[in-house]
């Protein structure tokens, strides 16, 4: 009975789930495709659906399909119930002609909700129906050692790995992204040992990219590569001249066939015919010109490159004395954002600034460094009065037109009244507040007297008796260790040290005997002999 009850709580809440999700439909094929080559066109849904059409096939012969899979998850977590099914229809389709072609969009409709996939462009090119990815087969009968020759030596047109840079004429601080990238015609199975290549002279980013599960087809030169991302960086050159972009390396796995006849069943199953090679291969090295910055820089310009805007903001304008006002500084844009300096702002000398609490957030793209970074200064007028924080100018070389751009942030006027707990505040007579004031006790007055002077000349180096100093405490030092050294040595003879002792004590008990006798104390003196 329970197990009914859960089954079918469980079948409802299945149902439940179905239904508040949105209908999602996506397309996943190939990017290039050889004519006369089959290949697989897979359409994936969340959810059931009433009806489905997967939309323009055209220039496709289709093989087989659509065949069905399914499959679904419930995750609690927290009392939070997620569902995730998957509906897939697959279809074989074959290439007729060489052109380029879109697939979909797919329709696909469930319960009066409808959902439309994304469409996918899939280009034919010249060539027999080969899988890009397959190993070399043999004629049977053929050379086995010429076969594994041609297997181990493969060609570096076939399997290799290049640098790919966005640019290579820069400006010095222009941003470039180099991406690496694997081109391969044959089976790889693993990938490790990846060197990455050495970048002097740049200030180098990493662009996020996900791992590397699967190889995409590529069309290069009519041929078709299984290519994959190895890594992305964003660079900026810190000088001009000529820059190099060091080779990367990695190890590849493969399978190679041992020979072409199994040696046994059992070499058959267990796929012993087979074993694993590994080649390492190199990217070649990338030089980058990297151009100066024209002259005539504007006022404001610190060395920022790339396209950006300012902004600045200030909490209050009329305060009391002692209280905090907070100036805000904002540079957004793209460019090399993480490596601006701090604005040259020319504060009134009355007002006390701290050093600014700088953010960047910040994120390295394939375009460049997109995101913003904040100044915030804190300010505290100590005492009253109406001043003016001027306005910042902030310049930029833009390397799309090939000029500087300048920008300027307002000018704020703040007024300052006297604080009702404000410390008292003592001006020195004949000096203005801008010369010379004593807040509080947090400043002490400056001295006004240069205090006890010596005649130029004189020195207590050359004062006799400050070398006498050195030599005496030299020789009492010395006078002191043979003392305690000769203690030592006395102390360390034990017989010695007893019949001193006792010879002490011989004289002292001879001296009270003596005293005894003269009292006539007859008894007492024969008990002390």
């Amino acid at each position: 009975m329970n197990r009914k009850l859960y089954i079918s709580l469980f079948l409802l809440l299945q149902g439940l789930l179905a239904t508040s999700q949105d209908l999602t439909v996506s397309i996943s094929a190939p990017k290039v495709v050889r004519v006369g080559e089959q290949f697989r066109v897979t359409y994936s849904l969340n959810q059931d659906v009433s009806t489905f059409d997967p939309g323009g096939l055209d220039g496709f012969q289709v093989l087989g399909g659509p065949s069905t899979s399914s499959s679904s998850s419930i995750q609690i977590i927290n009392g939070q119930v997620t569902q995730n099914k998957t509906i897939s229809y697959s279809y074989i389709l074959q290439a007729g002609k060489e052109g380029k072609y879109t697939i979909g969009p797919a329709v696909a409709k469930n319960k009066g909700k409808t959902a439309q996939s994304n469409t996918i462009a899939i280009e034919v090119v010249a060539g027999s129906a080969g899988n890009a990815g397959g190993t070399q087969n043999s004629n049977a009968g053929g050379n086995n050692q010429q076969q594994s020759k041609q297997e181990t030596d493969i060609p570096n047109e076939q399997l290799f790995i290049k640098t790919i840079v966005s640019k290579r004429d820069v400006y010095q601080g222009e941003q470039i992204a180099a991406t690496l990238k694997l081109y391969s015609k044959i089976s790889v199975n693993g990938l490790e040992n990846l060197e990455q290549s050495g970048y002097a002279g740049f200030y180098k980013e990493d662009i996020e990219v996900p791992p590397l599960r699967n190889l995409d087809r590529e069309n290069i030169n009519g041929e078709i590569y299984l290519t994959g991302i190895l890594g992305k960086v964003l660079l900026t050159p810190q000088r001009n001249g000529e820059l190099t972009i060091d080779p990367a390396s990695i190890d590849v796995l493969m399978q190679q066939r041992v020979s072409n006849q199994p040696r046994s069943v059992f070499d058959e199953f267990f796929g012993s015919s087979y074993r694993t090679i590994r080649k390492r291969i190199s990217s070649p090295a990338i030089k980058i010109n990297v151009k100066p910055l024209p002259g005539s820089r504007p006022a404001g310009f610190e060395g920022a490159v790339g396209s950006y805007s300012l902004s600045s903001t200030i909490d209050k304008q009329e305060v009391k004395t002692n209280e905090a006002i907070t100036l805000k500084l904002k540079i957004s844009g793209t460019g090399n954002i993480k490596l601006l300096n701090d604005p040259a702002i020319d504060f009134p000398p009355s007002l006390e600034v701290y050093d600014p609490k700088v953010a960047v957030n910040a994120t390295p793209g394939a375009n460049g460094t997109t995101g913003s970074k904040t100044f915030e200064y804190l300010i505290i007028p100590r005492y009253a009065g109406e001043y003016t924080i001027p306005a910042v100018p902030f310049a930029y070389f833009d390397p799309a037109t090939g000029s500087y751009k300048s920008l300027s942030t307002p000018a704020y006027a703040i007024k300052v009244d006297k604080g009702e707990d404000s410390s008292p505040t003592g001006v020195i007579s004949g000096l203005t507040k801008e010369e010379l004031q004593y807040v509080g006790q947090d400043i002490r007055f400056i001295k006004t007297s240069a205090g006890a002077w010596a005649p130029k000349g004189t020195s207590i180096y050359n004062n006799p008796s400050y070398y006498a100093a050195y030599v005496g405490s030299a020789l009492l030092f010395l006078l002191l260790y043979v003392l305690r050294r000769k203690n030592i040595l006395e102390n360390a003879d034990i017989a010695r040290v007893r019949n001193r002792k006792a010879s002490k004590i011989a004289i002292k008990r001879l001296k009270t005997a003596k005293s005894l006798m003269e009292t006539d104390k007859q008894q007492a003196f024969t008990k002390r002999c």
